[in-house]
């Protein structure tokens, strides 16, 4: 995993490198009557609409394979939360195919609400880049909540991570793990404050990042659910299985 990130980091780097001093004349890209700034400047990169076809499959063939990766852990996650009982209709979602060993059901439900976000973009792409904001600002979210609990609770003698599981193959002991934890979650803090500004100026109605208000709306949605339709006593918490002799 970390050779993986490693890497695709370089050659991600490399790529934008290249890409920045490629550009030209930005604004002859932003207002491309092609619709996609990117493959504007294949077009002007190679002089051909075949060439820059063909580097445009690559970038959709390299979309297509995320979109099947992200399918796959975010049905898995869902999968696990329904297990859990902390969805509606838990005992029908998590239901596990006996032949194929997935979950069917989470992986169907998953795809048709990628399929929803697809059309939300042709109504409106203020509301898609809405809801975009608000999932990379709950993903940062979701990295800081176990950093944050790790930093308080997880070095405790008492600590069932201590306790039950170990610490694991990455510790960097009482000292500096505490350092790396703290440094994450300021770098999280000014990312996640950065994610909910405007991306152009002036701001106007159309233009304005609206992450803010779905993020909340869909907290009250949680909320509500979980306080008032049940979640809080189905949900008793994720199932957690301790191998002896760890």
């Amino acid at each position: 995993m970390i050779g993986s990130v490693a890497i695709n980091g370089l050659i991600g780097l490399v790529y934008t490198i290249v890409l920045l001093f490629a550009l030209g004349d930005l604004n002859g890209l932003l207002q491309s009557k092609i619709g996609f700034p990117f493959m504007q400047l294949f077009l002007n990169v190679t002089g051909s609409p075949a060439g820059a076809s063909i580097l445009a499959l690559c970038i959709s063939l390299i979309a297509l394979a995320a979109n099947a990766a992200g399918v796959t852990s975010t049905s898995r996650t869902a999968w696990a939360f329904a297990r859990d009982n902390g969805l509606p209709a838990s005992g029908f979602l998590s239901v596990v195919n006996p032949k194929l060993k997935v979950p069917v059901r989470m992986v169907l439900l998953v795809s048709f609400l990628q399929m929803l976000l697809g059309l939300i973009y042709l109504g409106s792409s203020t509301a898609f880049n809405a809801v975009l904001s608000m999932a990379i600002l709950g993903m940062y979210a979701s990295y800081f909540s176990p950093i944050l609990f790790m930093l308080l609770y997880g070095r405790r003698s008492s600590s069932p991570i201590i306790r039950g599981l170990g610490s694991g193959p990455f510790n960097l002991g009482n000292r500096w793990g505490p350092v790396v934890n703290i440094a994450a979650m300021l770098w999280l803090v000014l990312a996640m404050v950065f994610s909910t500004f405007p991306t152009v100026e002036p701001v106007t109605p159309v233009n304005m990042n609206y992450c803010v208000v779905v993020t909340m709306g869909w907290m009250v949605i949680g909320a509500v659910y979980y306080y008032l339709l049940g979640g809080k006593r189905h949900f008793t918490g994720p199932i957690v299985e301790i191998v002896e002799g760890m």
